[in-house]
């Protein structure tokens, strides 16, 4: 039952501790695939040696990229550069990280690997005007949340506006950016990640999050 792997809920959304190859069956309605999933380069924190690195779960092939299409629902999907999916993507989109990140490779025979892309599938309008596709949000080196590959929220608050969603689905939820930037924009959402260490640090994020939107002026 999909009781069985809820870990916390608000009133917009449920994030749900467990795999999502079990769990995406039995959501009744998914309208947004919004997620960062492994990107198939079994990498230790992209490459880079530092403390606190760790193995991305999953990261042994594009297994998630084949399953997400599978699923013929909107995907907005981060991918890297460097192993692309084979998917003849409607929009992709370039993601600049800001001049403060860009490690990884020979610093003498490389330039800096600063960007990532973002891959975008069976969507409908969008709103707004046509943007760029060149994206720049700004990368912070030291994650607030923990998670190496935490995105920025602002890139993900511009994402989930940019394509309209009755219900935005993380299938691979990390720490719940993609939760957050629902919150602000008082979306539905539901979010799934498979460590239970992630899962409640995501429940902290949120219940500040949602603490922080209830008072004046809030946002």
């Amino acid at each position: 039952m999909l009781s069985d792997y809820e870990y916390f809920r608000t009133p917009n959304g449920v994030l749900y501790c467990g795999d999502c190859l079990e769990i995406m069956p039995m959501l009744p309605k998914v309208d947004l695939l919004l997620t960062d999933p492994p990107y198939g380069i079994n990498h230790i924190t992209h490459g880079q040696i530092f403390k606190e690195s760790f193995s991305i779960k999953g990261d042994s092939d594009l297994w998630a990229y084949q399953y997400l299409v599978s699923l013929k629902k909107p995907l907005c999907a981060f991918y890297s550069p460097y192993n692309p999916p084979c998917i003849k993507w409607r929009s992709i989109l370039v993601w600049y990280k800001g001049p403060q990140v860009g490690a990884g490779g020979d610093a003498k025979t490389c330039w800096k690997r600063d960007i990532e892309l973002i891959g975008i599938i069976n969507n409908m309008a969008l709103s707004g005007k046509r943007d760029s596709s060149l994206l720049r949000f700004n990368s912070a080196v030291k994650k607030p949340s923990g998670h190496f590959c935490e995105k920025p929220l602002s890139l993900m608050i511009y994402l989930a506006k940019k394509i309209p969603a009755g219900i935005t689905v993380d299938p691979f939820a990390g720490s719940c950016t993609t939760a957050i930037a629902c919150e602000r924009l008082n979306r539905k959402w539901i979010c799934i990640e498979i460590d239970e260490h992630y899962c409640e640090i995501s429940k902290q994020r949120i219940i500040r999050e949602t603490k922080q939107l209830r008072l004046p002026g809030g946002f």
